[in-house]
C-alpha cells in the first residue's frame, strides 16, 4: 500500500502542473472564479480524476453540502459513479480550502485498512498537488494516513477508522468531527444477518452521530455513500428511515436535514440513456447490460434488490431433448407484446404437451420493435407449416389493444405472405399470483421442461433471468414468466383440465379468477 501510495503521489506531482507566471491579481481572480463552481474547481485541481466533466449529481451533492451546515445525506449511487472521489476527497477539500468550513473530517470504511486507504487520497493531494499548494499553500503538517490520522498546519484533522470501531471521544483540541462520511460499508456476506444489519444502523445513529458537537450552532454534515443492492442492507435500512423522516417533515410542512440522492447508471433499460453521459454512452451500458447477469446489473447499477431464486430456483429447471413436433398432443403459442418499441421486453413462447409434460420449444424474449417480434411469429408459423403442422396461437390484449394488434398482424401478414393470425386472450387475474400459482408446481415437479436446443440462447437466458429474479415489487421485467404462465394455463385448460385450478406450492394467496 505504501509503494502504491508513493507511485500515486509521484503521479499527482507530475500531472497537476500550475501557472507560475501569473500576477497576484490574476491568481486571486482565477481562484475566486473557480471557487464559484464546484465542478470547475474539481476539474482544475484534480486533473487525474477529472478526465471528463463532473456529472449533474456530483454538482447536486456538492451544492447540498455547501448549502446546509446540518445535513444527513444518503448517496444511493450506482457502482463506478465516483462516490468515493467526491464524498471522501473532492467535497471535503472544497469545504476546507475554498469555504473554510471544515475542522475535522472522520471517514469510516468497511475495514480499518480500507478506511485508511481512502484517507490516503486526501493526504496525497495536500502534500503533492502543485495546484492546491500554489493556490492554498502547503497544508500538511504531521501524522500519517497509514495510521489513519493526520493534521494540517491550520489545525484541521483527518481521521479514518473501520466501520464498527468505537469513534467515541474523537476530537482535536476543542473540535469534534463536523464532516463524517461512511463509504461503501455494505457487504454481501452480512446482509442476510438481520441482527448485524440492525446493529450497524444503530452504530451509525448512536455511536457515529454522537461524535458531532451538541450545541445549537454545531456543524453536522453526514454522508453515507453506497449502491443499494439488497433490501436488508444498511443502505436500504437508512433509506427507509430517511424516507420516513422526509415524509413526516413534509406532512408537518417543516424542513428536514435528511436527503436522499438516488442515481442509477441509466434512466431506463430501453434507451439506456446514461446519468453520467460525459463518461459513458448508451451503447456502453447496452453492452454492459447484455453481458452481465440481469440480477447483477440491477443490483450494482440500478439500485434494485434482486435475489436470485427467491421464488423460482435455478435447480428446478430441467432440460430435455425435444420430441419431433408432430408427436405432441398440442402445440400452443402465446405472446405478451408491447406495441411500442420503448415498452417492456416482448415475450413469445411455443409449448408442446405430452400426456404428462409441457415442453418449452421456442422462445422470444427481448426488448425490440414490433417488426422484429412479428418476424419471429410469422417465421415460426411458416416453420410449422413446412412440417404440415399448425399450433393454437394467442396473444394477451384487452379489447382496445386487440384492435391495435389486429391491424399490426394484418399488415405484417401481408409483408410475410403468411395469413395466420393469433387469437386475443386477456388474463384478468393478479399477475404475480398467476405466475407463482401456475409455474411453481410445474417447475418444481419437473413437468415444465425446456428443450435442449434452447439452452444458452440469448432469448432463453433473458427469460430465465426474469424468472429467477421474479418477486413482487422487484421492479424487474416479468414479461417472460407472465407470458409463460398464461401459455401453461391454456395448455392445462385444454389438456389437463382437472389440474388447471391448483394453488401454488409456495405461499398462500386469495385466488382471483382461477
Amino acid at each position: 500500500m505504501i509503494r502504491d501510495y508513493e507511485k500515486h503521489c509521484l503521479y499527482i506531482a507530475n500531472v497537476a502542473n500550475c501557472e507560475i507566471h501569473e500576477s497576484v491579481e490574476e491568481k486571486d481572480k482565477r481562484i475566486k472564479e473557480t471557487e464559484k463552481d464546484y465542478g470547475k474547481w474539481f476539474s482544475y485541481y484534480f486533473t487525474q480524476y477529472a478526465k471528463v466533466t463532473c456529472a449533474w449529481f456530483h454538482i447536486a451533492f456538492a451544492k447540498l453540502i455547501i448549502k446546509y451546515k446540518v445535513i444527513f445525506i444518503l448517496l444511493e449511487w450506482y457502482r463506478s459513479a465516483a462516490k468515493s472521489v467526491h464524498a471522501d476527497m473532492g467535497v471535503p477539500l472544497f469545504l476546507y480550502l475554498a469555504k473554510n468550513e471544515m475542522n475535522f473530517m472522520l471517514l469510516l470504511g468497511e475495514t480499518d485498512i480500507k478506511a485508511k486507504k481512502l484517507l490516503s487520497g486526501i493526504q496525497a493531494q495536500l502534500q503533492y498537488n502543485k495546484r492546491l499548494i500554489n493556490d492554498y499553500g502547503s497544508k500538511f503538517q504531521n501524522g500519517d494516513w497509514a495510521n489513519g490520522d493526520f493534521t494540517t498546519v491550520d489545525g484541521v484533522k483527518f481521521m479514518a477508522i473501520g466501520f464498527g470501531v468505537s469513534p467515541r471521544g474523537a476530537r482535536e483540541g476543542a473540535n469534534r468531527p463536523d464532516y463524517i462520511v461512511v463509504d461503501d460499508v455494505d457487504t454481501k456476506k452480512h446482509v442476510n444477518n438481520d441482527r448485524l444489519m440492525r446493529e450497524a444502523v444503530e452504530y451509525i445513529n448512536e455511536d457515529v452521530f454522537g461524535c458531532f458537537d451538541s450545541n445549537d450552532n454545531a456543524t453536522m454534515r453526514f454522508v453515507f455513500a453506497n449502491n443499494n443492492f439488497h433490501k436488508n442492507s444498511i443502505t436500504n435500512r437508512l433509506k427507509t428511515l430517511y424516507t420516513t423522516f422526509i415524509k413526516k417533515a413534509k406532512e408537518e410542512k417543516k424542513t428536514t436535514p435528511y436527503h436522499i440522492l438516488t442515481v442509477n447508471a441509466v434512466k431506463d433499460l430501453t434507451s439506456f440513456e446514461p446519468n453520467w453521459k460525459e463518461k459513458t454512452s448508451a451503447d456502453y451500458w447496452k453492452n454492459k447490460y447484455k453481458n452481465t447477469p440481469l440480477h447483477s446489473f440491477m443490483r450494482e447499477f440500478m439500485n434494485k434488490h434482486v435475489e436470485v431464486g427467491k421464488i423460482f430456483k435455478p435447480e428446478w429447471v430441467t432440460y430435455k431433448q425435444a420430441l419431433p413436433y408432430d408427436q405432441y398432443k398440442i402445440l400452443l403459442g402465446h405472446a405478451d407484446l408491447s406495441y411500442t418499441s420503448t415498452g417492456n421486453s416482448k415475450s413469445q413462447v411455443l409449448l408442446g404437451a405430452t400426456d404428462y409434460e409441457i415442453h418449452l420449444l421456442e422462445v422470444f424474449c427481448r426488448t425490440s420493435n414490433m417488426t422484429e417480434a412479428m418476424d419471429f411469429y410469422f417465421n415460426l408459423v411458416k416453420k410449422l407449416n413446412k412440417q404440415k403442422l399448425s399450433a393454437l396461437f394467442f396473444y394477451d390484449a384487452t379489447a382496445a389493444q386487440g384492435e391495435i394488434y389486429d391491424g399490426i398482424y394484418q399488415i405484417e401478414a401481408a409483408r410475410h405472405k403468411c395469413y395466420s393470425f393469433p387469437m386475443p386472450e386477456h388474463q384478468t387475474a393478479n399477475k404475480e399470483m398467476k405466475i407463482e400459482a401456475v409455474l411453481t408446481g410445474l417447475f418444481f415437479n419437473r413437468r415444465l421442461i425446456i428443450a435442449e436446443h434452447l439452452k444458452g440462447t440469448p432469448d432463453l437466458e433473458n427469460g430465465l433471468n426474469q424468472l429467477f429474479g421474479f418477486e413482487k415489487g422487484s421492479g424487474l421485467d416479468d414479461d417472460f414468466p407472465d407470458n409463460l404462465a398464461s401459455a401453461c394455463n391454456l395448455i392445462q385448460t385444454n389438456i389437463f383440465p382437472e389440474e388447471a385450478n391448483y394453488t401454488p406450492i409456495i405461499g398462500k394467496h386469495k385466488r382471483k379468477g382461477y
